[in-house]
C-alpha cells in the first residue's frame, strides 16, 4: 500500500481498522485467520459498530478499508452488497411564487434587492418554486 502512494494517517487508519476486526474475529468468533472472513462475518462486524454508535463517516471508512483489503486485494467479494452510509444534507429553503410575492409586497422599494438572483425550478410534483443564487441582479426583471 506505500508503493500505492498511501498516506501515513491512511495507512494508520487501515491498521486500526484491521486490528479491530482482527479482535472482534478473534474474541466473538474464535476466528484468527482473515481468510475465514465470510460475508455474514462482516455485516455482523458492521452491526456491532453499529451497536457501539459509531459516526457514520466511521462506517464509511470501514466499509472502505473492507472493500480495498478483501475485496481488491484478496479477491474475496465481502462488500459487494454493502451501501456506505452518507450523511444527511439539508434540504436548501425555497419559497414558492406566492410566498415570494407577499415578501416582495411588504419591502418599501421591491424593485431592486441586490445579490440575490431569482430563479424558477420544478419540484418532484411539478409545482414552481423559486431558488436564490447570490448574483447580484434585480428582482424586477424576473417578475
Amino acid at each position: 500500500m506505500r508503493r500505492d502512494g498511501y498516506r501515513p494517517g491512511t495507512l494508520r487508519l487501515y491498521r486500526q481498522i484491521l486490528r479491530d476486526l482482527r479482535d472482534f474475529l478473534r474474541d466473538r468468533h474464535r476466528i484468527l485467520h482473515p481468510a475465514s472472513l465470510t460475508r455474514d462475518l462482516a455485516d455482523a462486524y458492521l452491526s456491532y459498530l453499529a451497536e457501539q454508535n459509531v459516526s457514520w463517516s466511521w462506517l464509511a471508512s470501514v466499509i472502505a478499508v473492507l472493500r480495498n483489503c478483501f475485496d481488491r486485494l484478496g479477491n474475496m467479494e465481502l462488500t459487494v452488497h454493502m451501501v456506505t452510509p452518507r450523511r444527511k444534507w439539508p434540504l436548501p429553503e425555497t419559497l414558492h411564487a406566492r410566498e415570494l410575492r407577499q415578501l416582495f409586497d411588504a419591502l418599501p422599494n421591491p424593485a431592486v434587492v441586490s445579490r440575490l438572483r431569482w430563479q424558477p425550478c420544478l419540484t418532484p410534483v411539478g409545482n414552481p418554486i423559486w431558488n436564490s443564487g447570490t448574483h447580484e441582479e434585480t428582482i424586477a426583471n424576473n417578475s
